[in-house]
C-alpha cells in the first residue's frame, strides 16, 4: 500500500509557501505516494502541479473581496473539513505550512485524534511580540505535538528555537526547491546595463534602501534599476524616485509572469528586504549563473555562503548596499557563474524532495 500525504495550506493565490507545497505534492507524487492537498480556495500554479495530485478545495474561487470575512469562513470551515479528510483519507503523513494552516492543521488533528505523523513547515523567522503574537500559545502547542518541524533556512531554525527552546531536536534545515534549469540565452539588443529587483512593493521588502542606495551611485557607475513587482507601495515609491532625482533610471515593470529575460540580461540581483526567511528570487537569479547584491537576512545569508556568489551587506543602510553594488558592477570577474550555478543546484526539486522524504520516513 502506498503512503499517503496530506498537505494543507490555507489558500492557493500565488505566495511562495504555496509554490513549494505544489513542488513538493509533485514530487511526491513522482516518488510513488498517494498525495492531497487542502486548501480554501485558489487555482495558483496549475502549470507546475502534476495531473495526479487531487486538491481539495472549500469553495472554487474566493467567497468575498474582503479579507475579514475570507479569514473568518478560514477559520470557521476549515477545521471540519480538514478532520473529514484526515478521517476519510487516513494519511501516514499531514503537513502544514505558513503560521494559519500550522495553528489550526493542528487543532484539526488534535480534535478528530489522527494518527497521522504532523509535520509542519515554517517559512518564516518567528518573534513572540509581532508574529506569531496573540498566536505564540497556540503554534507553541502545534511545534510540541508536531512529530518534525521543517526550518527553510538556518535563521528560521534559530529564531524557532528562541521562540521555543523545547522544539530544538525535532528541527530539520531544508530549503525551498526553486532551482530549475536554465536555457534561455542572453538577448540584450539594446545594450542596456541593469540592477534588478523581484518583490512585493510592500514594507517587508524595504525598497526605499535600495532606491536610496541606488541614487548614491548612478551616475558613477551608468546603470539603470528595473523592479519587477507590484503592491500598496507603488505610488509612494515612484515619488521617492522623483525626490532623488533618479526616476530616468528606474523602470517599474510591474509583475510579470515571465522573468526569463529579465534575469538573463541582468547585471545581479539585487534585494533590500529587513526579513527574509528565504528568498525564492535569489535562486531563480542565482539558476541564470548571476551575482546577487543582499542585505544580510536569515535567508540570503544561509544561501549566499561564498564571496564568489554575491555580496551581503547591511539592512537599512544605503551606503553598505551601494558599496556592494559598486563591488558587484566594477568587479564581475570575481563572481563565478559556475558556482553560482552549482549552489543555486542545491535547492533543486530532486535534492529538496529527497531532503524531505528522508527526514519524514525516519519518523
Amino acid at each position: 500500500m502506498k503512503n499517503k500525504f496530506l498537505l494543507y495550506t490555507p489558500t492557493l493565490e500565488g505566495g511562495g509557501a504555496e509554490k513549494v507545497f505544489i513542488k513538493l505534492a509533485s514530487y511526491l507524487i513522482e516518488n510513488n505516494y498517494d498525495v492531497r492537498l487542502i486548501t480554501a480556495y485558489g487555482t495558483a500554479y496549475q502549470d507546475i502541479q502534476n495531473e495526479h495530485l487531487t486538491v481539495i478545495r472549500m469553495f472554487n474561487k474566493k467567497p468575498s473581496q474582503s479579507k475579514l470575512l475570507n479569514l473568518f469562513l478560514r477559520l470557521c470551515i476549515m477545521p471540519f473539513i480538514i478532520c473529514f479528510e484526515l478521517i476519510r483519507f487516513k494519511p501516514h503523513y499531514f503537513i502544514t505550512a505558513v503560521l494559519e494552516a500550522n495553528v489550526f492543521g493542528n487543532i484539526s488533528h488534535f480534535i478528530c485524534q489522527s494518527r497521522s505523523k504532523l509535520i509542519i513547515r515554517q517559512a518564516g523567522e518567528l518573534a513572540n511580540e509581532t508574529h506569531p503574537g496573540k498566536l505564540s500559545i497556540l503554534l507553541k502547542w502545534a511545534f510540541n505535538r508536531s512529530h518534525l518541524l521543517i526550518a527553510n533556512s538556518d535563521g528560521t531554525k534559530t529564531s524557532m528555537i528562541n521562540f521555543h527552546k523545547a522544539i530544538s531536536s525535532k528541527i530539520e534545515v531544508i530549503g525551498n526547491p526553486i532551482y530549475e534549469s536554465k536555457t534561455v540565452k542572453t538577448n540584450n539588443s539594446a545594450g542596456e546595463r541593469y540592477l534588478l529587483a523581484v518583490g512585493r512593493l510592500e514594507s517587508q521588502k524595504d525598497y526605499p534602501t535600495l532606491l536610496k542606495s541606488f541614487a548614491l551611485i548612478k551616475d558613477d557607475l551608468n546603470v539603470k534599476l528595473k523592479i519587477a513587482g507590484d503592491g500598496m507601495l507603488k505610488d509612494e515609491l515612484i515619488q521617492l524616485t522623483n525626490e532623488l532625482k533618479i526616476s530616468d533610471s528606474v523602470e517599474f515593470l510591474g509583475f510579470l509572469e515571465d522573468l526569463d529575460d529579465y534575469y538573463a540580461n541582468c547585471i545581479a540581483l539585487v534585494l533590500s528586504s529587513h526579513n527574509e526567511a528565504f528568498g525564492n528570487v535569489i535562486i531563480e537569479a542565482m539558476s541564470y549563473g548571476k551575482p546577487v547584491i543582499s542585505t544580510r537576512c536569515a535567508g540570503p545569508e544561509f544561501i549566499i555562503n561564498n564571496d564568489s556568489i554575491g555580496e551581503l551587506c547591511a539592512i537599512k543602510n544605503p551606503r553598505s548596499m551601494a558599496d556592494s553594488i559598486i563591488k558587484v558592477v566594477n568587479s564581475p570577474q570575481n563572481y563565478d557563474s559556475d558556482l553560482i550555478i552549482k549552489r543555486a543546484q542545491d535547492f533543486s526539486l530532486e535534492r529538496i524532495g529527497n531532503k524531505y522524504l528522508t527526514a519524514i520516513t525516519a519518523l
